[in-house]
């Protein structure tokens, strides 16, 4: 039985290609499933034509939350995600780490009144973990350069580790040993 294999690390995020990839996915996704509620609406109303004149407001919310994102991953998260990754016999499993001053954050920003700082308060505060067995991971994509490693289900990444650039190869050579690739 093998020693589990625990590091934390304070990940970047507006600066981090991998973020901001997955930040535009999920923009991507939101806008087209809005533009497909949006138009079914219309068209059970009687008024298809009015579709093509959502897409301005519809580019003004995905902007607006898009907004909300850099916000809280500049100001409440500093541009890092703090997390501790551990390795061990069952999987892959990592918790986001709460900084000192989140509290504060989330206190001040319900006492403002405003709801867009209410969110960020509350995302802030949220603890954010999970976990993925070694039966659910198909693929294992490197990024050495980076310190960055993709595990991927057959169709989507599941979670991405960020190593240091000391226990990189160690967490590799764990990997490629329990899914042989």
């Amino acid at each position: 039985m093998e020693e589990p294999l625990q590091w934390e690390i304070a990940a970047p995020l507006l600066t981090n290609r991998f973020f901001l990839y997955d930040m535009v996915k999920a923009m991507a996704w939101a806008g087209v499933i809005m533009t497909v509620l949006m138009a079914v609406l219309f068209t059970l109303q009687g008024e298809p034509e009015l579709v093509l004149e959502m897409f301005p407001v519809l580019g003004i919310a995905l902007a607006v939350i898009l907004l909300l994102l850099v916000f809280v991953s500049a100001v409440v998260f500093g541009n890092r995600w703090h997390v501790r990754f551990e390795i061990d016999n069952r999987g892959i499993s990592w918790e986001q780490l709460r900084r000192k001053h989140w509290g504060l954050l989330a206190l001040m920003a319900s006492l403002s009144g405003h709801p867009t700082a209410c969110g960020a308060g509350i995302l802030a505060t949220t603890g954010n973990a999970g976990r993925v067995s070694w039966r659910d991971i198909r693929r294992v994509k490197e990024h050495p350069g980076q310190h960055v490693i993709s595990l991927m289900n057959q169709w989507r990444v599941l979670v991405r580790l960020y190593c240091t650039a000391e226990n990189y190869a160690e967490v590799m050579g764990r990997l490629q040993q329990r899914t042989g690739t």
